[in-house]
């Protein structure tokens, strides 16, 4: 995503949790929010991720996807220090706005070990613009 890619962004990752993952992002700044991870645990190579889609738009910016690297930490097991290619969630606030806003996501993910079962997968979003 052009808008994106040209300007840069902050890398705020979130961890995966039952709600909302919540995100601080500076006003007129473009973040990287949340990296969609599939990896082999045995491997540490990158699974592919199918249907990735915005499911509600942001009200008050952009936001899109983008292919950039992420390093795998500690809660990885063997794989930590591995970097991968993984699409991420960026964001950037619409000009000079300040206060909240939300984004959904939405997209499939193959198993670990084969390309034969497909987990349906959701996040939501909640943004606080700085």
């Amino acid at each position: 995503m052009a808008a994106f890619a040209a300007v840069g962004m902050a890398v705020l990752s979130g961890a995966a949790s039952a709600g909302p993952v919540e995100s601080d992002v500076k006003r007129n700044t473009p973040a990287g929010l949340w990296p969609i991870l599939a990896y082999g645990e045995d491997d540490c190579a990158s699974y592919p991720i199918r249907d990735l889609k915005i499911t509600v738009q942001p009200r008050h910016g952009i936001a899109g996807f983008v292919k950039a690297p992420f390093t795998l930490d500690e809660a990885t097991g063997l794989c930590k220090g591995t970097r991968i290619e993984v699409p991420w969630l960026v964001y950037k606030p619409a000009k000079d706005y300040v206060g909240s806003d939300t984004v959904s996501i939405s997209w499939n993910k193959t198993s670990y070990t084969n390309d034969t079962h497909v987990t349906y997968m959701t996040k939501d979003f909640a943004i606080t613009i700085k």
